[in-house]
């Protein structure tokens, strides 16, 4: 765990040849394949994977750039797939990904910048970092990009100014939500209430912060993300 030790532990993305194995057994029997990955802005692994698709020039595998992380791309991910159960064709499928690229909103708050900063993904947010020590950031993203949206005193706040944020977005609409917190179910849970009693949510998944985004991201982030069920349209 990140919070019991002094050095950072390392992420490092898949190699070229993981991607040639499982596109290789994905596409043996002459199903299509759609990759959808973390934004290209902080790792390569899209460049990865669209490396390893072109060397099957007669398979079908479309390589999607989510522009984002996490919790908006599990509402990605988990929507296509419900798509490919029911049927979709691959052509349905990305351009309602193409939406909700377009359409989708995500954001959290941490304890610290510490483990950003020592992980080397500060990027943007790297003006805050004289203040680290008396502010609780809040982070959203814009165009694949973690940037910063507001400094707060303290996490209450800062959970509330997340779910302002994301209601503001859902601007009325019904959406889909995906919640994550890394060690702080009960802030996690604080958030959820207060955007489900301004915003009609059709699917709520709820997450531990996984290994990777928790090495950057430290113990204490909360998050989530959002997309409007109408405007992306998959029950279409």
């Amino acid at each position: 765990m990140a919070a019991a030790t002094d050095r950072l532990p390392t992420t490092s993305q898949p190699s070229i040849g993981d991607f040639l194995d499982l596109y290789q057994k994905l596409t043996a029997g002459g199903d299509e394949v759609i990759s959808i990955h973390m934004t290209g802005k902080w790792t390569g692994t899209v460049d990865t994977a669209r490396s390893a698709a072109n060397a099957f020039p007669d398979a079908r595998i479309h390589v999607v750039d989510s522009q984002f992380t996490a919790l908006a791309l599990e509402l990605m991910a988990r929507k296509a797939a419900q798509a490919a159960a029911a049927g979709k064709d691959s052509q349905f499928i990305l351009e309602r990904l193409g939406r909700m690229i377009q359409h989708t909103s995500m954001a959290l708050t941490l304890d610290t910048l510490e483990y950003f900063q020592k992980g080397g993904c500060i990027g943007p947010v790297g003006a805050l970092l004289g203040t680290l020590l008396s502010i609780k950031p809040v982070l959203i993203f814009e165009a694949g990009i973690i940037v910063p949206s507001a400094t707060v005193r303290t996490k209450r706040k800062a959970i509330k100014f997340v779910a302002n944020y994301l209601i503001e977005q859902a601007a009325g609409r019904p959406v889909y939500l995906s919640l994550a917190n890394g060690g702080v179910p009960e802030e996690m849970d604080v958030l959820r209430q207060l955007i489900t009693e301004r915003v009609v949510c059709l699917e709520i998944y709820v997450n531990s912060v996984s290994p990777v985004i928790g090495t950057h991201a430290g113990p204490g982030a909360v998050g989530a993300g959002i997309c409007p069920a109408d405007i992306v349209a998959w029950d279409d």
